[in-house]
């Protein structure tokens, strides 16, 4: 009878086992499916991380292509302003110098026609 009887809880201590590890076994697929869970929610989340950061860098670069347009339209309306100021002050030293140049041409002349009579009267 004893070995019955050691069949016996042998059998039980194994039924035991089988059925802890059954839950063991449950609890590592319950673990899985929470890991999967855990995996499909972060690949969710860092998708809409990176559609945030896509918009974001699409602002920021439509908001530099318009800044530098901006810069080029004030660079232009300055580069104008800067032809027009040339034209005008060579404009003006034009007229300066036609002006030096008739003074000086009138003095020459005045000169010229000083030595003339000069010459005149001594002769």
């Amino acid at each position: 009878m004893k070995v019955a009887e050691l069949k016996l809880v042998v059998d039980a201590n194994a039924a035991e086992m089988r059925e802890g590890f059954g839950k063991v076994s449950e609890e590592f697929e319950k673990v899985r499916e929470e890991f999967g869970k855990v995996r499909e929610e972060m690949a969710t989340e860092f998708g809409k991380v990176r559609e945030e950061m896509r918009a974001e860098f699409a602002n920021v670069r439509e908001e530099t292509r318009t800044e530098f347009a901006d810069v080029r339209d004030e660079m232009a309306a300055i580069r104008k302003e800067v032809q027009d100021t040339a034209k005008e002050t060579r404009h003006h030293m034009d007229m300066f110098f036609e002006d030096a140049v008739h003074k000086a041409a009138t003095i020459i002349e005045a000169r010229i026609d000083e030595k003339i009579d000069l010459r005149v009267a001594t002769s």
